[in-house]
């Protein structure tokens, strides 16, 4: 593995989750948003985190925990957006067809209260990640290139 690389992958990743979270924030502002996605596997972060993350984990520096930590936060960020997607949008179970057309759904005022509530319990957890994020960053970049190679 290239050390240059993987880092440059890590730095996208991490911007990947701060763009999903920022994603959340303007759906609450009531713009519109592409998509969001809901499964912890399937966003960006979540697909990086299952392949080329976990070979991040064989870093000497690395403590196992750190990468359990990291999946636990990140699962738990989706768990919250859970909360916020069900506010915002139809979840009920509909066909393929009007699922993918899925539709915003009128909101009342105490539902964006509860929304914000939400969000803040998400940001608070995305922070944990990032910090998390940024400590694996600093040890990978504390490996030598050598043994990188060895991955």
């Amino acid at each position: 593995m290239d050390k240059n690389l993987a880092l440059g992958h890590l730095g996208k990743a991490i911007a990947s989750h701060i763009k999903w979270v920022e994603d959340i924030k303007r759906i609450i502002d009531g713009e519109d948003v592409e998509s969001v996605e809901v499964n912890a596997t399937e966003c960006g972060f979540g697909t990086w985190f299952l392949d080329e993350g976990q070979k991040l984990s064989a870093i000497k520096t690395v403590p196992k925990d750190s990468m359990d930590l990291i999946n636990t936060l990140h699962n738990k960020v989706h768990d919250v957006y859970l909360n916020i997607h069900a506010i915002y949008f139809d979840v009920e179970k509909k066909s393929l067809l009007k699922r993918l057309m899925r539709k915003k759904k009128k909101i009342e005022p105490k539902e964006i209260e509860t929304a914000k509530a939400h969000l803040k319990e998400l940001e608070k957890i995305s922070f944990d990640l990032l910090e998390e994020l940024r400590r694996l960053e600093r040890r990978a970049y504390a490996f030598p290139e050598s043994d990188f190679q060895l991955l």
